[in-house]
């Protein structure tokens, strides 16, 4: 998380040169000025939306990991009653085992931009 907020105060602090730079004198040519500034302005308009990401991506991670601890513990000690019940409990065991296999690959791939948090690697999949 620490990487993400250094990368959106480095990309701000490069919008704001890019707005001055695009104002100044350096920027010979009005073609030039003009990218200059819808840089910098893009970038001031982005920063924000990208901070909001990081805030709030870590709280649906916690979630998504209670989800499949919760389902975990459900499964654990269910007796299968018909074949219609069968078939819909293990279409959510490949559900939640294909979002667990994904968020333990990308832990695995980017362990400081994926944002989930160490407790990933200790889950199990759903038998």
């Amino acid at each position: 998380m620490f990487l993400w907020i250094t990368a959106c105060i480095v990309v701000f602090v490069l919008g704001i040169i890019a707005i001055i730079v695009g104002k100044s004198d350096w920027a010979y040519d009005h073609d030039l000025e003009v990218l200059f500034m819808l840089i910098g302005i893009l970038i001031i308009v982005l920063v924000p939306i990208m901070f909001l990401i990081v805030i709030v991506s870590p709280a649906g991670n916690s979630e998504s990991i209670n989800n499949f601890n919760q389902y975990t513990e459900f499964f654990d000690g269910r007796e299968v009653t018909n074949q219609y019940e069968d078939v819909t409990l293990t279409q959510k065991k490949m559900e939640l085992n294909r979002w667990l296999y994904h968020a333990q690959w990308a832990y695995n791939r980017w362990p400081n931009w994926t944002l989930y948090p160490d407790e990933i690697m200790n889950l199990e999949p759903i038998n």
